[in-house]
């Protein structure tokens, strides 16, 4: 019986590893950083398997973690990085015991509450973050005052920001009264404080953000602040979103919730 081929290209286990984007990592083995079985390697796209072969980063022994993916409930005043200045406001300050080397696929901004994802599986981030890949993610959404038919093709149509255009792919107002309404709105390509601006240009401020579900994947058992393991379902359910031609990308509904 053939031997299982576990190889992969020397940057994703670098980056796998933790150290550093797959980027990052390109740069640090064309700069001569990395050894496999003492024989420095520069060139890229090499296929290694960790198990078969010695890996060391400036003389140090790679170690190639399992896999972890979560999905943790952000609350309002955390900050989507990874900056020592903010220890102890960081998401990644509420994943204690959860894993070493992870990182967000994603940011949510100090004022949103709502799911993000954390994992040590660089290629999934890649996957998640690039504009290309366009991964619906659901937003409920509370501001002022009530919005008019102009104020919802207006989102559905886009609004100009510095960046360029701004749409939502899909917006239904949840309830209305004469002084707020609140709303889902799914986006796809992301822009910083999306949601925020897009409102704050129809004059109907943001008095409330949460992000209630990624391609599907959502919780609404996941309190403040907890996180749970996805499943490998979830998964695989983003890999294949992240990964399927533009053309038939749709945006999922809510997935069902976990049986507890």
């Amino acid at each position: 019986m053939p031997e299982p081929n576990n190889k992969e290209r020397l940057q994703k286990i670098l980056a796998d590893a933790g150290i550093g984007s797959r980027r990052q990592c390109e740069r640090l083995i064309a700069e001569g950083h990395v050894t496999i079985d003492g024989r420095i390697v520069i060139e890229m796209g090499i296929q290694v398997d960790p198990a078969q072969h010695k890996i060391l980063f400036d003389g140090k022994p790679v170690r190639v973690a399992r896999k972890d993916y979560f999905l943790l409930n952000k609350p309002k005043h955390f900050v989507s990085t990874l900056a020592q200045e903010d220890a102890g406001r960081r998401v990644i300050d509420l994943m204690k015991g959860a894993g070493r080397n992870l990182r967000m696929a994603g940011r949510l901004d100090r004022d949103t509450e709502g799911l993000i994802i954390l994992t040590n599986d660089g290629e999934l981030i890649n996957l998640l973050t690039h504009p290309r890949h366009q991964v619906p993610k659901t937003y409920w959404v509370k501001v002022e005052g009530r919005l008019d038919s102009e104020d919802m093709d207006a989102l559905r149509r886009g609004v100009f920001l510095a960046e360029g255009r701004a749409r939502a792919v899909k917006v239904n107002v949840v309830f209305a009264s004469s002084k707020t309404t609140a709303l889902s709105v799914v986006l796809k390509r992301g822009m910083n404080r999306q949601i925020r601006r897009m409102f704050a240009k129809l004059d109907h401020p943001v008095q409330e953000l949460r992000r209630t579900a990624i391609d599907g994947i959502s919780d609404q058992h996941l309190k403040a602040g907890r996180f749970r393991r996805l499943t490998s379902t979830e998964v695989d359910q983003l890999y294949r979103a992240a990964r399927q031609p533009e053309e038939k990308r749709r945006v999922p509904a809510p997935a069902k919730e976990r049986r507890r």
